[in-house]
């Protein structure tokens, strides 16, 4: 709503501007029915784009208005300081001076775009950029729901199934402590009411979020685990889409391979520009 409300007052502007010119061009005085009546045309057509482009409204909407009156003050002045001392202050084209500041807040929305996005990165969020990794798929598929909320905690009923899965727990978490500083790790989790522990580690990167979910069996590390990677577009609030990635470490892997490798090698990958 906020983003109609912005390009109904922009489109007035504009519009007011254009007829306040054609004024100073075709008539001696102001003829304000006739700025008046393309004033209300640019509001309906502000109001018919604002509704087109709530989808691509940014973060920080607010500073869209702040960039244009930013632009619109400034050309303003500097219009001013031209016509008084070019013409004195008995001569000065004050239409033509109002015209042209209504005409430049039009532009300033670029600037308060810039600014909009700007104020998203100091807030944790970044511009999105399309990924181009190498060995990563173009061809995205929707994430398997189980994996689009936190995976639940399931208390196994057999205490031989709890000796396992806590066994194997430890053996996992002393090898979260080995992951990248730029990766966040979660506790390892049961998936199900199975033995199999889910480690998620996480790496933000420009407006855009990886999850990478490790899946381990009670035979790990004699079993490579299983990877599912997930991206996530924070600037859309979409959901999140499954990049297809095989891992070396796990198609290479041996008796000394272990979890941390895996996630060495994805954050290498990901982390790239």
């Amino acid at each position: 709503m906020f983003m109609i409300l912005i390009d109904v007052f922009q489109g007035a502007m504009l519009f007011a501007g254009l007829s306040l010119a054609f004024n100073v061009v075709a008539f001696t005085s102001t003829n304000w029915g006739f700025i008046f009546l393309l004033t209300m045309i640019g509001a309906l057509l502000g109001a018919l784009a604002g509704a087109l482009m709530r989808s691509a409204e940014p973060a920080n909407v607010w500073a869209l208005p702040l960039g244009s009156m930013t632009v619109a003050m400034i050309v303003g002045i500097f219009a001013m300081a031209f016509d008084f001392f070019i013409f004195g202050v008995d001569k000065m084209h004050w239409r033509a001076i109002i015209a042209l500041s209504l005409i430049s807040s039009a532009p300033g929305l670029i600037v308060g775009w810039i600014l909009a996005h700007q104020f998203s990165v100091g807030d944790g969020h970044q511009p999105s950029i399309s990924p181009r990794f190498p060995g990563v798929s173009d061809v995205r598929q929707p994430m398997p729901p189980a994996l689009r909320e936190p995976l639940p905690v399931v208390q196994t009923q057999a205490d031989f199934h709890r000796v396992r899965w806590q066994q194997l727990e430890q053996m996992l978490q002393a090898e979260i402590r080995q992951f990248p500083s730029g990766m966040q790790a979660t506790a390892s989790q049961p998936v199900g009411d199975s033995d199999n522990v889910c480690v998620t580690a996480t790496l933000n990167r420009r407006g855009q979020t990886f999850k990478f979910y490790l899946v381990c069996t009670p035979d790990y590390p004699d079993e490579p685990p299983q990877l599912l990677t997930e991206q996530i577009d924070r600037l859309q609030d979409s959901a999140g889409q499954e990049v297809r990635y095989r891992s070396q470490v796990i198609q290479q892997w041996g008796p000394g391979s272990r979890l941390y490798q895996v996630v060495d090698e994805v954050y290498q990958v990901f982390s790239r520009r």
